[in-house]
């Protein structure tokens, strides 16, 4: 005997299965002039995705100048202060590290810009950064 019921289904499976997958699509950019660090750290970014947290890198190339410290992330289609933060904070990045800039082209329709400054072996070694 087969019983058919009517009312509310149950509500749905909250299993890390059933949640959809973030996907970020990112650009680095080497920001220290360390011969390789951009591909370095795009392999990393590669490596450390998860199910739940999907990060393609799309480009890799030098940033304007050789110049940077630490590294950054620029959010380039929302403010930093939701989305961003959560990404940076992923990355072990403090969120005084997301800024937020816009591109005039987006030929790759890109969510995040990741400047790669001189700190990014002691991010990939999992040391969060202040």
């Amino acid at each position: 005997m087969v019983r058919i019921t009517q009312g509310e289904s149950a509500p749905a499976d909250q299993t890390p299965q059933a949640i959809a997958p973030v996907a970020a699509r990112v650009q680095v950019l080497n920001g220290c002039g360390i011969s390789g660090a951009a591909s370095r750290f795009a392999q990393f970014l590669k490596k450390t995705a998860r199910p739940e947290f999907v990060i393609d890198v799309i480009d890799e190339r030098n940033f304007d100048s050789y110049t940077q410290a630490k590294t950054l992330v620029i959010a380039r289609k929302q403010q930093p202060p939701t989305e961003a933060n959560r990404f940076a904070a992923k990355l072990g990045l403090a969120a005084d590290r997301v800024s937020f800039k816009q591109l005039e082209n987006d030929f790759f329709d890109l969510d995040y810009s990741i400047v790669v400054g001189t700190d990014f072996e002691a991010i990939m070694a999992g040391n969060k950064q202040p």
